[in-house]
Order: structure tokens, then sequence, then C-alpha cells
């Protein structure tokens, strides 16, 4: 009787039998065999959890071919069953269902191997019988020389000494702990998916830096370090602003005209340092220790800097020159600091320097100056004289002040007046004044007397001949 117990499961014909059929049967066989190294589809029953596939024995089957294709429609994994489990066989299986399901091959209660939509995989069945298993024949492939391919998906390690890739290599997300990109001796540092866009890298198996779309961030916030203290990065150019607690440096080179800014404590106002547009030479000032209370810095004219007082008493700042700008002015205190005295320009003036005299003068001394801005001390009569009680008629003299006071009216006369002199009277008594004219000078233009009522006071300055004396 013929038997089915090879692994192509083809007809082995006993001895003696098949007289007069042995060429069909044989014919047969060779048709299996070339099926046996062809390509096969199998449908599997719309979302079925399970299938077989028997090959068998003696006729055509589509599982016999050496690479098969599964098709059908699955809502969940599917295990497929290939017998006989005596068979041992190395066959190609390409998952070609739809619905995005695995398709898990097995043979016996042994290894099985599992296949993802729309891969391939090459197994091999042992036909240990019941225990049968199934394996992955390329889990451990050595491609030694030059492989090309499309896509490779490897769920498995990959040891290559040089890989050339012309598209895309993908792998899996990863996690801090066991990235997608890694060394074969340290499994816990490299770069794995953190999330959508976002490359990280890891180490330790500690998550330390992600890079996403126009940012580069640590995964702890200030927990990596830029550099050590012995290992340095070269230069940085940044675009924007730079937020940092603290910043040490040998040198900062803040270009172009740009400022030093040092901000308030809510970080809104600041008070900010620049050079002039323009510096015939570059300097560099050298700051003291710190100084006592009001103390203001100096230079000594190389830069160094030092500490001088100038408002403490007894104490006296040293300067050249103070240049007080915008019409400001020089506020000289009282003692106790609250009221003060100022000096100030015109608010246009043409600039010139006065010198004050070299000695302190004498009582009753004024300043004069000679026209260039030299002042001296001048001994002058002054203006006017000591304020006179008049109470009878009197002849008024130039520089003279007067009060008139007598009950009946009074007549006092004005002196022949030159340019520039003045007389200033006052009406003190009931009687009314008359203000008398010297020869033919007017008064306020008019070739007639005035007239001071009781209470009233005037000043009078001689203009010209064509004024005489002006009112005031």
């Amino acid at each position: 009787m013929a038997t089915y117990v090879n692994n192509l499961r083809l007809k082995e014909i006993t001895t003696g039998d098949e007289s007069g059929t042995w060429g069909s049967s044989t014919n047969t066989n060779l048709e299996l065999i070339g099926e046996a190294l062809g390509y096969g589809t199998e449908a599997i029953t719309t979302n079925a959890d399970t299938h077989a596939s028997t090959v068998a024995d003696g006729s055509t089957d589509e599982a016999r071919a050496m690479y098969v294709k599964y098709t059908g429609t699955l809502d969940s994994a599917c295990t497929i069953t290939i017998g006989p489990n005596t068979m041992k066989r190395v066959q190609f299986i390409e998952n070609a269902t739809s619905g995005s399901q695995s398709i898990i091959i097995k043979q016996g209660t042994g290894a099985t191997v599992t296949i993802a939509t729309g891969a391939m995989k090459v197994v091999y069945l042992d036909g240990a019988g019941s225990g049968a298993a199934v394996t992955d024949a390329l889990v451990d492939l050595d491609l030694t020389g030059t492989t090309t391919a499309v896509n490779v998906t490897a769920s498995g390690t990959v040891t290559t000494a040089n890989v050339t890739v012309s598209g895309i290599v993908s792998v899996a997300d990863g996690s801090a702990g066991a990235p997608s990109i890694t060394n074969t001796g340290d499994t816990n540092c490299g770069l794995y998916f953190s999330a959508a866009d976002t490359l990280a890298f890891s180490a330790g198996g500690t998550a330390q830096v992600t890079f996403a779309d126009g940012v580069i961030a640590p995964v702890t916030d200030n927990d990596v370090d830029l550099g050590t203290s012995s290992l340095e990065f070269k230069d940085a150019y940044f675009d924007g602003t730079v937020t940092t607690d603290a910043l040490i440096s040998e040198q900062v080179n803040i270009s172009a005209q740009g400022d030093l800014r040092l901000e308030d404590a809510a970080g809104g106002q600041y008070i900010g340092l620049d050079a002039p547009a323009t510096v015939s030479s570059s300097v560099t000032y050298t700051l003291p220790e710190d100084g006592s209370s009001g103390q203001v810095l100096k230079t000594n004219g190389s830069g160094v800097l030092s500490w001088t007082s100038v408002n403490t008493p007894g104490a006296a700042g040293e300067f050249t020159q103070v240049d007080i700008t915008s019409q400001g002015d020089l506020r000289l205190q009282d003692s106790s600091g609250g009221q003060y005295i100022a000096l100030q320009a015109n608010g246009t003036t043409t600039s010139y320097t006065i010198t004050f005299p070299a000695a302190v003068g004498s009582n009753g001394q004024f300043l004069t100056t000679d026209g260039s801005g030299n002042l001296s001390w001048s001994t002058g009569a002054g203006n006017y004289s000591a304020w006179s009680v008049i109470t009878s008629d009197t002849s008024l003299a130039a520089k003279g002040q007067y009060v008139s006071n007598s009950g009946s009216s009074l007549t006092h006369t004005l002196p022949a007046g030159s340019a520039g002199d003045t007389v200033v009277l006052s009406n003190a008594g009931a009687g009314t004044v008359t203000v008398a004219r010297t020869s033919s000078q007017k008064i306020d233009s008019a070739a007639e007397d005035g007239t001071l009522y009781s209470g009233a006071s005037v000043q009078l300055v001689y203009v010209d001949s064509t004024i005489g004396w002006h009112s005031i």
C-alpha cells in the first residue's frame, strides 16, 4: 500500500504496486514537487480566529507551495495550524489579510511565529508531532557582504559593519529605559521618540534632552549642563534673548553700541549702560572695592576708578571740570540739606568762563567784571542814599530816598537830572505833595509838575531830555 510520510506528502509506491499506473502516479508526484517549489494563495474565512492548512496527501494543495500568501479579512489575530505535524519543511509565509491583524503560525504545541499584517517571514517547521514548533528562520540572519533593500523592518537586533540607506530607516518609539537607537553593550543609553515630532536622548535609563520643532529642551528643569568646567564650547551665536540665572565669563562683548541692561525686581524696567556712538580708542574701566556712603567715582585718566567724597563735610572732591548739561543747576544746600541756592545758565547763551578774585575782599565790597569774565572786588557809594524823613519843602537829590510826612501840602523839587539818576519819594502825611521840576526838564515827557497824594509812592529815573524823569 502506498504511503505519504515524506515532507511534500508525495505518494510513495510500495514494491509491486501500481502495475500499469506507475507512470501516472509518478507524473503526479513530479507535478506536486513543482507545486512545492512554487507560489500559492489560501483564503481565511472572514474574521476567523483559527485556520487549518493541512497539506493533502498526493494531491494538489495551495499550502504545499514554498511561498504561501494568506488572504481574507480579519478583526482579530488568527492562528493558522499547518499540518500534518510530522512534516518538516521551510516556507515563505506572507500575511496579505486586511483588517490590520497578525497571523500566528503553529504546527503543534511548540513555539509559534507571529507575522504582522503586510509582512512576510521565512519559517521552518520541525515536524516533531504533537509538540511540533515553528521557528523564524531569519531571526539571526547574517548578511555578510552588501545587502540592498527598499524597506527593512526589524523586531530584534540587526548587527552590521556598514549600512548604506537611500530611503528611510524606521524604528519603534522606544522609551527612556529602552531607547530605539542604542548600543548593544549599553542599551539604556540612546535615542527614542517620546512624543509626536519629538526626538529624545536618554542616558542611564533617564530622559535628558528633547529635540522638537524650534526647541532643544531638557526633560527636567535645571538638570542638564552645557559643557563642563574643563570641556568648554568655543563660540556661541544667538539672535534673540538669552535668559540665565547667572553668567560667568572672562569677557563679554556687546557689539554695535548695544547696551548692558540691569532690570528691576519685576523685570519690567532697567538701567542700561552703553558706549558712545564713536570711541576713539578702546578703554577698560577698573572698578574699586566698595566705598563709603555718598562717595562718587572718579578716574585717574587711565581707566582706573576710585571713590572720592564730594558732599561729606570736611571732605572735598577734585575735578578739573564739571559739566551740568541741559540748563541744569549747581545747588549749594544749607546745613540741613533741605534748602539751597542754585546757579543756572541762561536759556540761550554764548559760552564764557567767570574767574573769581584770589582774595576774599573787604567788608562792603562787591564783585565787578572787566567784561571778559574776570571778577574783582570793588568799593562804591551805591545806587541809593539812606532814607530821609522830610516835613517841609525840600530840594531832592539824586540817589535820595525820602518819606514826606506833613499834614499840610508841601512842594519837593527834583534835581537837575542826568541819565540814570534816580529819586524815591513816599507821601506818608495827610497833605498833598507837589513834585516840582527843575528848569525845563519834563516828567513822563510832559512839561508839568507831578502830584503825589497821601499814601502814594513813586520812584523816578531820569532818561533823557525828551522823556525827562520817568515814573516807575
